[in-house]
């Protein structure tokens, strides 16, 4: 009789969680000897966290750090004998990819305190919630969170401290301990913000109406968000302008717009904004000088000592200086007006 009961109390509590939570973040199943549960949990923060990692020799360590707003989810897989709750704790796995094993561990151990503080009642979903809401605070991370373990195994590989991982409690699981951590944060972080940023509604402050995400741009190098209809023509105008900067346009911003915002918002002009940032580079190289051909203008590298360097397009011999074709006497002497040229420059 007992046992019918506890069957009806997990299939209450199932049903419960269920409605809770969509399909993605709670699944189960059940079987002849019990219900399985796989529950995906999105832990709570409520600012930026700063990611640290150390790599190298222990006589060279290097610090470095990231910023991210979101981690991968939690994975916990659950196993409900026909004799729980009455009787039985669940049994579970617990897969988290920016902890340690031995802070799982922690994890777990905790999560078998709360089975005995709540012995004999429903125990699923005030696991789930220590999970969500207590687990930076029971860690003891609040602004940062240190990955140096993790990144020393992906960049190590040793036996040694491959072994010391199974020294951890074997419910606690680690499922990218051989891959590049950092990497697999970044990319988690960069997607999950955008599918933030698709949802949401934003004020372009150029024509000051009201937008949803999807139909806005965030600018990478300064964050400013901005209709795209708006940024479109902003960019548009400088391009065709021939103009070599373009900036964001909040008036206190000065951070240039990248070049992938570029290429998003005018793919059409983007070989054409490319040549300009070409041929502004070229202008604050000393050794390069342009082919004063009108049908040519290539840039043409020069030695420093060559004062009539011939176009490898073209094969036009030219003097850098009053940019005529080559004097007869350039190796004796200059022409006066490259003399005077000279005398002005120097």
């Amino acid at each position: 009789m007992s046992c019918a009961i506890d069957l009806q109390r997990q299939e209450d509590e199932v049903a419960v969680i269920s409605s809770i939570y969509d399909e993605t973040e709670f699944f189960h199943v059940k079987l002849k000897e019990g219900t399985r549960c796989s529950v995906t949990i999105h832990p709570i923060f409520l600012k930026k966290l700063e990611v640290k990692f150390s790599s190298g020799p222990s006589d060279m360590v290097l610090n470095d750090s990231i910023s991210v707003e979101h981690l991968p989810p939690i994975r916990m897989y659950i196993y409900l004998p026909n004799t729980y709750p009455s009787k039985t704790s669940p049994e579970f796995y617990l897969s988290i990819i920016w902890l340690s094993p031995w802070e799982i561990s922690l994890l777990c151990q905790k999560l078998d305190e709360i089975w005995e503080e709540n012995q004999g009642n429903e125990i699923i979903f005030l696991w789930i919630n220590f999970l969500q809401n207590d687990l930076f605070s029971f860690l003891n991370i609040s602004e940062s969170l240190d990955i140096s373990f993790l990144h020393l195994i992906h960049t190590s590989r040793d036996n040694i401290t491959l072994r010391l991982i199974q020294l951890s409690d074997p419910r606690a699981q680690n499922g990218a301990l051989l891959l590049d951590i950092k990497r697999l944060l970044i990319s988690y972080d960069k997607k999950q913000h955008k599918a933030q940023f698709v949802k949401n509604f934003y004020t372009c402050y150029i024509c000051f109406e009201e937008c949803a995400g999807l139909n806005c741009i965030e600018l990478e190098n300064c964050g400013h968000v901005y209709c795209k209809s708006c940024m479109e023509k902003h960019v548009r105008i400088r391009i065709v302008e021939y103009i070599n900067e373009i900036l964001c346009p909040t008036i206190d911003c000065k951070r240039q717009i990248s070049d992938n915002n570029v290429k998003t918002l005018c793919p059409d002009l983007f070989f054409q904004y490319e040549e300009i940032m070409l041929r502004v580079t070229l202008d604050t190289m000393d050794d390069v000088v342009y082919c004063p051909q009108i049908s040519c203008q290539y840039p043409v590298i020069r030695n420093p000592d060559d004062t009539a360097p011939i176009c490898p397009i073209c094969k036009f011999c030219f003097c850098i200086y009053c940019r005529k074709v080559r004097h007869v006497s350039t190796f004796k002497r200059m022409s006066m007006t490259c003399y005077y040229i000279v005398h002005l420059i120097y």
